[in-house]
């Protein structure tokens, strides 16, 4: 099955999905912990693992602990797991010490510890910090990691906006190269589509959807994207860029390369919108001396943004460039047209209004060729949230609502 027919079945389904509730995966308590909480760390057999539960279970009710939090994991091997409790014993029948030793003589457990929480906001086990319990990662605040990649690339300049996007391309691929191992090679492409978006998700990234806008076009949009401790999302973030592409290039024919062409951020549904093109196609097309192109104007690109969130202006003098603002202008004109003539959505054109323009759960695109140029701003303050604008202030900073290419 093709990857627009992949596409075309999960946008069908999405329209007729309840929206999903949505959790955070913490790192550290909400509080500092009370003197009476305690975190245990129990390690018992896979094989084992329903029986120690229920035995479990009924120690902890039988020593009047009051159980706030369970947590499961592999531990060294998949045929070991550990279980992480953090419980309140403040109306304990025992001592820690005690309720300890009764759950090492269960003969389902391995071993196990226990360690007084009082006045700590981490525990003391968590650790390491994995996906798949098997491959290492790490954590850092989304302000500083937006503003990490802009202050890069602003200083090293071109050179360094190639290696992130590349960097972010070995990435992706490498993800989807896990996933079909982990799933096996005969795995459905939907299987290994849709664990590649869940993933994306769970990574904190966002939400990612595509469509295919013809003429190897490929629109990728992230809702709920990285941003900075302002709420506002920083474009021209390469390494993103380049993992998009990186996770949706397996799914394209053999050796498509992809290149961005165009990105904007709609800060109203907090969307990130991004453009690609195979690399091959675009300076094929670029190259080809096409005159009926050559006296259209180039399309007003508007991204709104409440908080002046930087706008990408084209390379007029880019010939490439110059050729795909045609190409998506021409798309934009067919879509219009069709969307008067019936009510039927056409399969990757704009959602029906009644659904959220957040296209399907969705999929990826990108490539290193500078086609974007983006207009130079102050840096942003950090780590400090903006104040919440009068009614005045936000009647006179709302966008205009124009249709265009970025309006979803």
């Amino acid at each position: 099955m093709a990857v627009e027919q992949i596409l075309a079945a999960n946008e069908k389904a999405m329209n007729f999905e309840p929206k999903s509730v949505n959790y955070s995966i913490n790192l550290g308590f909400p509080a500092p912990a009370q003197p009476d909480q305690f975190e245990l760390a129990i390690i018992g057999h896979q094989n084992e693992k329903r029986e120690a539960i229920a035995k479990l279970m009924k120690i902890f009710e039988a020593s009047g602990a009051n159980i706030v939090s369970i947590t499961f994991s592999n531990y060294e091997t998949t045929e070991q797991f550990v279980m992480n409790v953090i419980c309140d014993l403040s109306s304990a029948k025992c001592p820690p010490d005690e309720l300890l030793i009764r759950i090492n003589k269960s003969k389902f457990v391995k071993v196990a510890e226990i360690s007084g929480l009082d006045g700590r906001i981490f525990g003391r086990y968590s650790f390491p910090l994995t996906f798949f319990g098997e491959v290492r990662a790490l954590a850092i605040d989304a302000d500083r990691f937006v503003h990490l990649f802009d202050d890069i690339t602003k200083t090293f300049g071109a050179q360094a906006k190639t290696a992130l996007f590349e960097n972010g391309r070995a990435e992706g691929g490498e993800i989807i190269a896990v996933l079909r191992e982990m799933l096996g090679e005969k795995a459905k492409r939907e299987a290994l589509l849709e664990n590649a978006k869940a993933l994306f998700q769970t990574a904190g990234w966002g939400k990612l959807f595509f469509y295919t806008e013809g003429v190897d076009i490929y629109k990728a949009t992230i809702t709920d994207p990285p941003s900075d401790a302002n709420d506002e999302a920083i474009l021209e973030n390469h390494f993103l860029q380049g993992l998009v592409a990186g996770m949706l290039e397996p799914f394209l024919k053999s050796g498509v390369k992809l290149s961005i062409i165009r990105e904007g951020y709609d800060d109203d549904k907090k969307t990130l919108i991004l453009y690609y093109m195979d690399k091959t196609s675009l300076k094929e097309l670029a190259s080809e001396d096409d005159e009926k192109f050559d006296n259209v104007p180039l399309p007003e690109i508007k991204i709104p943004s409440k908080n002046q969130t930087r706008q990408q202006e084209m390379k007029e003098e880019d010939p490439e460039v110059h050729f795909v603002n045609q190409i998506i202008k021409s798309i934009d004109q067919i879509k219009e047209q069709k969307e008067t003539v019936t009510a039927n959505p056409v399969v990757f054109s704009k959602p029906k209004e009644a659904v959220p323009t957040q296209p399907v759960q969705g999929e990826i695109v990108g490539s290193g060729i500078q086609i974007v140029q983006q207009a130079e701003r102050p840096a942003l303050p950090r780590r400090r949230k903006k104040a919440n604008p009068s009614s005045d202030e936000s009647a006179e900073n709302a966008p205009n609502k124009k249709k265009g290419l970025f309006e979803l």
